[in-house]
């Protein structure tokens, strides 16, 4: 086994450094966007979730600048068990295609990165916008900070086996707006730190309509 150099352990080190510190950046700015949208719905009445909150980093910011929303939060894996925080926040260790929530529970749903971890088909996608449909109020919003594929990347065996999670923004689009999702808006809000070429994050807002199109 040959000797390591001082040299390629820092490069190696660099390297690292300089991913984690344009992760810290992106997840900034999914935060902010998300923030943003929150905002805007100030002075409504809102129950809000946040599906795939992690340890619910997010949520307990938002639960202590925006007084009188109540915040719930679900994941399936990093949460081992539901934790009740007070009456405005609550995780729950649940799973998006089964949430234990009865129709029209919420106002707004919020999500960060979570649509390209479920499965590598779309219809375990459809699924999952399907149950979101279900629990939001109709008028409600889904704000979700997402990436997906960037419009001409190349589709081959190679390509797709190294990201056959992804998907891109237009066929995403799509898949929501015929389960009866309204598209509102998009913001570019950032490239992947470590496939800056061929994947970018943007944040889309969607409106449920009164009719579930597809079951």
């Amino acid at each position: 086994m040959r000797n390591i150099r001082k040299s390629e352990v820092w490069s190696l080190l660099n390297a690292k450094y300089v991913y984690w510190q344009k992760k810290r950046v992106l997840v900034k700015s999914l935060q902010a966007w998300l923030k943003n949208r929150l905002e805007n719905e100030i002075g409504n009445p809102n129950q809000i979730l946040e599906i795939g909150c992690g340890k619910g980093h997010t949520l307990k910011q938002f639960s202590k600048i925006f007084r009188n929303f109540t915040f719930v939060g679900i994941d399936n894996k990093a949460l081992k068990r539901n934790k009740h925080y007070n009456e405005r926040l609550q995780l729950l260790k649940a799973d998006i295609l089964n949430m234990p929530f009865e129709n029209s529970s919420f106002d707004i749903l919020l999500s960060m990165k979570v649509f390209h971890y479920i499965g590598y088909e779309d219809k375990e996608r459809e699924r999952a916008l399907i149950e979101c449909w279900k629990i939001l109020n109709e008028g409600g919003r889904f704000y979700m900070a997402e990436c997906f594929l960037n419009q001409n990347y190349p589709k081959n065996k190679e390509t797709d086996s190294n990201n056959r999670d992804l998907i891109k923004l237009a066929e995403f689009r799509k898949m929501a707006e015929n389960i009866g999702f309204k598209f509102i808006k998009l913001q570019f809000l950032g490239v992947c730190p470590v496939n800056e070429c061929n994947v970018s994050f943007y944040g889309l807002s969607f409106e449920r309509l009164s009719k579930l199109k597809k079951r």
